[in-house]
């Protein structure tokens, strides 16, 4: 992507200030990115809603300014000598919510998936105890259907809002997503569709199994690191 112009980075930020939304300018994307490798993003922008997020992937198609999304980057390189006109980033978007009467989270998709596997933990819910160490968050793991020993977030997925390039906000259903083996339709059509926030349906379970299967892949995960 074409590095932006003072004017273009200016304009940028005057719609970020008119719309509250967090961003930073000129970041070592060495000091962020997972690996430790990249060189400047001249903005990362951080939305905190699926609204902001809106308003944000809208007006950046009205200004003909491309942008890539990111989350935890644990599955992203970073070339070092690269200048990243703009990123956007997942990290704001953390709500997290327990319906406890459906056994239903609606969580943000930057909630990192270990920090959901706790709290099913901690509601006595089971479905993803095997993803207690994948270091991803909830919208990357279902950009390419995250899983390990067994579970996936196929089996426990109920829906998602996916936030489109300009700026509508669909609701779409497992079947829409066509999860399969880490792969989504987001990932094979390359739509630009993003997830703001995404709804799993776990089952009520023995807290202590939980905890026991948790602990098992939590070893066998690091005995084979």
């Amino acid at each position: 992507m074409p590095t932006l112009t003072e004017k273009e980075v200016q304009d940028v930020v005057d719609l970020l200030e008119k719309n509250s939304i967090s961003f930073e300018r000129n970041v070592d994307m060495s000091d962020r990115s997972y690996l430790r490798t990249g060189g400047t993003a001249q903005l990362c922008i951080h939305p905190c809603d699926s609204q902001q997020l809106s308003v944000l992937l809208s007006s950046l198609k009205a200004m003909c300014i491309p942008c890539k999304m990111i989350g935890a980057t644990s599955n992203l390189l970073f070339m070092d000598d690269a200048i990243f006109p703009v990123l956007v980033t997942s990290t704001a978007l953390r709500m997290l919510d327990y319906h406890s009467e459906s056994c239903l989270f609606e969580v943000g998709s930057g909630i990192m998936l270990p920090e959901l596997s706790r709290q099913a933990l901690y509601h006595s819910v089971s479905g993803l105890e095997g993803l207690e160490g994948v270091p991803g968050t909830v919208g990357g793991g279902l950009f390419m259907n995250a899983g390990a020993y067994g579970y996936d977030l196929k089996t426990v997925f109920v829906k998602a809002e996916v936030v489109q390039p300009d700026g509508q906000i669909a609701l779409m259903d497992a079947e829409h997503f066509q999860l399969g083996h880490r792969t989504s339709f987001l990932r094979r059509e390359n739509t630009g569709g993003v997830i703001s926030k995404a709804f799993f349906k776990l089952t009520p379970g023995d807290p202590q199994e939980i905890y026991r299967r948790m602990e098992l892949f939590h070893a066998k995960r690091h005995k084979h690191q």
